[in-house]
């Protein structure tokens, strides 16, 4: 299964791989038959002759196995990238709540661990494909050394087979146990991370480490029934070769009148065939380690297409319907977390381009959510959402609570320093930028949460959007300075664009000084609006 969606693609590329393999295990079997004409002197009476053919045929089979290799991880990297690419398109072209549980925790385990086992996986295919094809060259060469112990392997092969699926079985089950208990473990480890200060402060760290200890330990019960059923795999096929291996002595010892050579001499006889049947093993041992891996793939690969569906059962991210006020108007609009729980139900607001507005409000009214539908990261359940015309394909500057410093914010103040200087030194004349950044150095991870909501504070008022959104954005910034900093950053905001035009504003917080900056207040309540005239 894996191998097909692999090559949907890329037919060409696998039969290709497949024929490589071929051409390898063929010169596997002209090794040993030279071998074996060598050893018995019934073609060459010298050694110089076998000796150079035997040269020739290990570095020809040497280049194609390279040859093999480097075009299996070209194809299997070009395939992962694709997948991956496809995965994060679909994410920010679906209107996909990406931000919280359980969808982002799938969707990192998958962009993770999901494609890595999958890689794994085609690799292992790839490699199970290759055993079969030297199987399938080198099996009909015992047939040259003896008809009659070629047929009793063929005989004992198909127990094998029949054990070998039986065993396939165990190995799905028991790697799609320690597949999940993975993505489990890699969760609960990031919320331990996660809660560190705040279990340390509280006395609980203890308790906390005693829960994660709890979960390594299943996931390392998982594991090692994984890797156990992984282990006993190749043994098992080992026992059995080996076994056979006996058997055929016992059938050898009756001699092989029909056969050339030393085939039909007794026991001794088995020797070349033995031989060969050896160097038939090592494909075989490769399938046996490689196939559990493969079907571990398998499974990454279901959970990544319900995924990908998933993410397509979504709605397409589209610009707003045109307003017919020129406002921002949300008209009966209905949306819960839970779907027998609404936040919001039929509700209705407009909200003037150029004005600013303070959303205040009980906690849990929805003003956080109000915002998240207003910036496009949620979507209606019901009703619409209206821009002026003129923000046709425009994205608005938007800040949650938790403030995120984007990784590339450096290059981004260095760029936009230089292309606005004005800019740039009223921003930071109102926050401090430069001493941020002298602090920090290199790297802006040392940086203390108020410093780093007046990075985030920065970005987000030079944007060139055409309206800005703030949730709280004064949480971490000390008493003292919320009210001027937050007053100059409005200003610095409403300058006039080159139409003479200012841009409005959405500030949910509890802040009692924002009613001086707005000329508007929405106060929100459970189940309720209030727009005061």
């Amino acid at each position: 299964m894996l191998l097909r969606a692999f090559s949907a693609r890329r037919k060409p590329l696998l039969a290709g791989l497949f024929a490589l393999s071929l051409i390898i295990g063929t010169l596997e079997g002209l090794f040993i038959l030279i071998a074996k004409s060598a050893v018995t002197g019934a073609q060459w009476r010298t050694w110089s002759i076998p000796l150079l053919a035997l040269a020739l045929i290990v570095t020809v089979r040497t280049l194609a196995q390279i040859l093999s290799t480097r075009l299996e991880l070209r194809a299997l990297f070009a395939w992962l990238g694709e997948r991956r690419a496809l995965l994060l398109r679909a994410a920010a072209a679906r209107m996909f709540p990406a931000y919280r549980d359980p969808w982002r925790n799938t969707l990192v385990t998958a962009l993770g661990d999901g494609m890595e086992d999958l890689g794994m996986g085609v690799g292992a295919g790839f490699r199970c494909l290759a055993a079969l094809a030297h199987t399938l060259v080198l099996a009909p060469l015992l047939f040259l050394f003896s008809w009659k112990l070629a047929a009793g392997a063929m005989a004992l092969a198909v127990p094998a087979l029949l054990a070998s699926r039986l065993r396939a079985g165990v190995l799905a089950a028991s790697g799609k146990r320690w597949s999940e208990s993975k993505a489990e473990m890699s969760l609960d480890t990031e919320a331990f991370a996660e809660g560190l200060e705040a279990q340390a402060g509280n006395g609980k760290l203890r308790d906390s480490a005693a829960r994660l200890a709890e979960s390594l330990d299943r996931h390392a019960h998982r594991s090692g029934s994984w890797e156990t059923a992984k282990a006993v795999f190749p043994p098992a096929l080992e026992w059995f070769f080996f076994m056979a291996l006996a058997a055929l002595a016992l059938m050898a010892g009756a001699g092989d009148p029909g056969a050339g050579g030393n085939a039909g001499k007794g026991p001794a006889g088995l020797l070349p065939f033995g031989a060969l049947l050896l160097l038939m093993y090592r494909p075989i041992r490769e399938w046996a380690r490689n196939y559990p891996v493969h079907l571990m793939g398998g499974q990454a690969w279901i959970s990544l297409r319900n995924l990908q569906d998933t993410l397509e059962a979504f709605p397409l991210r589209e610009p707003r319907p045109v307003s017919p006020s020129g406002s921002l108007l949300l008209e009966g609009v209905r949306f819960g977390y839970q779907s027998d729980r609404p936040v919001l139900d039929g509700f209705d607001l407009e909200l003037a381009p150029n004005e600013l507005t303070w959303i205040a409000g009980r906690n849990g009214a929805g003003k956080s959510t109000l915002l998240k539908l207003l910036a496009g990261i949620e979507s209606p359940q019901a009703g619409r959402i209206f821009a002026p015309a003129a923000w046709t394909g425009t994205a608005f500057a938007y800040l949650p609570q938790k403030a995120f410093l984007d990784s590339d914010w450096k290059r981004w103040a260095g760029a936009f320093a230089a292309e606005q200087p004005a800019a740039w030194k009223t921003l930071d004349g109102i926050l401090g930028l430069e001493r941020i950044m002298a602090k920090a150095g290199d790297g802006l991870k040392g940086v203390s949460g108020g410093e780093r909501q007046r990075l985030c504070l920065a970005r987000a008022f030079a944007s060139p959007a055409p309206y800005l959104l703030l949730d709280e954005p004064t949480t971490w910034l000390t008493a003292g300075d919320r009210e001027r900093i937050l007053g100059d950053l409005l200003a610095f905001w409403r300058r006039p664009d080159a139409m003479g035009a200012s841009r409005g504003a959405a500030m949910v917080s509890h802040e009692p000084f924002l009613g001086e900056f707005c000329s508007r207040t929405v106060r929100m309540e459970p189940e309720s609006v209030e727009v005061p005239g």
